[in-house]
């Protein structure tokens, strides 16, 4: 056979083929294009024609997958969701035909342009175009279609088989580690006895170390298997001797800081006896606090001059000091200890005007008693700086009903710019989307409920250690004096 570009054979009439195929990738400008390569071919002699391409494909060339909700505003997200999910059905040029007039009407012209161009700029759209034959070098749009390579991102955006199991729960007892002795025996006969249990009846029981027999019904959904991996995660705990509080353990073992709570951990206490003595602290031993303030404590007198960036109060320590002296009138509450690390040892609030305190979800005993004892020193602001999910509220409208103070209390960085500016989200969990139903439908801030709405709407949720690198130092009390929601 002759080569592919060889001249025409005069010894035969050609068996021409008129073949067609999208090349490769190439970048230009900042964007991906390919052509559609167009060529007559022989089938008999092998030569080949090459034709003048007529259609080609754009899209943007980002590497790095961004959310939509980073760069759209709630119009175009509402019409994102609207194109993707009729490309999603079908993802052909018959059905950009057959909806695109709809859409125009549904819609601003404009708006749905400047969407489709920023999906595409940011990779999820591919623009399809053909050649115009009536002006040169002029490519007119002839279809879009989603990103096949960004399939992930757009099922997560549109909430495509979003409840997906974790390993967890797909395999309750993956294979351990031998034990020694003490305690990891104990909890690998502990484990060992349960997954017996398993076996036989699909899940519904626990045995406890005591004998006690704990039963799980149906009703219960994966309470049984979050029990069981709880059981797993203080083994390993145990065997590397290592010691974790609740949101650190929950993290670790459940991807998610929030997914074990303290009634399952309460759970798993009365199945191991004393969950302590395997590595899951019950609480924080101390209570931090960063700020100027004085206190007598057993006839002496302490100062946190003295102390550099926060203090570590002892919490059995709370109780019995009195706090004698505070030069801050406005009190900050960070739910989140990196976060508050980062406030305090940058120095961007003013430790004469400011008092910070670290929250750690709901507010314990002892943290309610130093903000009893900072009232009547002249206390006259109190701002919460919470997670972004349904809980952040929950965590300072619980402060609220259980303390009775007629103190501006505030809620800050739970807007939607604040969510819309996050550099990472977490999905919600079935809980956190039950409680945002719930809170849809109470009387509570229109701005709160335009957050919760974006969280419902985009299934995701923030957390406040993305937020370390929003700190400025010049503009970050006035930042919280500005965006903070008054809830009393």
């Amino acid at each position: 056979m002759n080569s592919l570009n060889n001249k025409p054979s005069t010894k035969h009439r050609h068996n021409i083929t008129y073949l067609q195929e999208w090349g490769q990738w190439e970048r230009k400008d900042g964007y991906l294009v390919r052509e559609k390569r167009r060529y007559s071919f022989c089938g008999d002699c092998g030569y080949r024609k090459n034709l003048r391409s007529e259609e080609i494909e754009t899209v943007g060339g980002n590497d790095l997958q961004m959310h939509p909700i980073n760069f759209l505003n709630a119009s175009e997200i509402k019409i994102a969701n609207h194109i993707l999910k009729e490309l999603y059905k079908s993802n052909n040029k018959k059905r950009w035909n057959s909806w695109k007039d709809s859409l125009f009407k549904k819609w601003n012209f404009g708006l749905v342009e400047i969407t489709i161009d920023k999906l595409h700029m940011h990779g999820f759209i591919i623009k399809r175009k053909r050649k115009d034959k009536t002006r040169i070098n002029h490519w007119n749009l002839h279809c879009i279609l989603f990103n096949e390579d960004f399939m992930v991102s757009i099922e997560s955006f549109l909430k495509i088989n979003k409840v997906k199991k974790q390993k967890w729960e797909e395999v309750p007892f993956p294979p351990l580690s031998p034990a020694g002795l003490g305690n990891a025996k104990i909890l690998f006969d502990l484990i060992q006895t349960n997954q017996k249990h398993y076996n036989n009846n699909g899940g519904a029981l626990i045995e406890c170390i005591n004998g006690e027999k704990l039963v799980f019904p149906k009703s219960s959904g994966n309470a049984y298997l979050k029990i069981v991996r709880g059981l797993h995660g203080l083994y390993q705990l145990t065997l590397s001797e290592r010691h974790l509080f609740l949101r650190e353990f929950s993290q670790e073992f459940f991807g998610d800081t929030k997914l074990f709570s303290r009634n399952d951990r309460d759970k798993v206490d009365r199945i191991v006896g004393d969950v302590e003595k395997f590595g899951l602290l019950q609480s924080r031993n101390e209570v931090l606090i960063s700020g100027i303030f004085e206190w007598a404590w057993n006839g002496e007198i302490g100062n946190s001059r003295a102390i550099k960036n926060y203090l570590a109060l002892p919490r059995d320590m709370v109780s019995e000091i009195k706090l004698t002296q505070w030069q801050g009138k406005k009190l900050l509450i960070i739910e989140n200890q990196d976060l508050f690390i980062s406030v305090a040892k940058g120095n961007v609030l003013n430790k004469n005007e400011w008092i910070i305190l670290f929250g750690s979800g709901y507010l314990s005993a002892e943290e309610y008693t130093i903000i009893r004892e900072l009232i009547p020193l002249g206390l006259q602001q109190i701002y919460f700086w919470c997670d972004l999910d349904p809980y952040g509220f929950l965590i300072t409208d619980n402060f609220i009903k259980n303390t009775n103070t007629n103190i501006p209390i505030y809620l800050f960085g739970f807007n939607s710019n604040w969510f819309s500016k996050l550099p990472v989200y977490k999905e919600l969990l079935q809980t956190d989307k039950s409680e945002i139903d719930k809170l849809l439908k109470e009387d509570i801030p229109f701005q709160i409920k335009e957050v919760l709405f974006m969280m419902k709407e985009t299934g995701f949720k923030g957390e406040q250690e993305f937020f370390s690198n929003f700190l400025d130092r010049k503009t970050f009390e006035k930042t919280i004096l500005i965006e903070s929601i008054r809830l009393i």
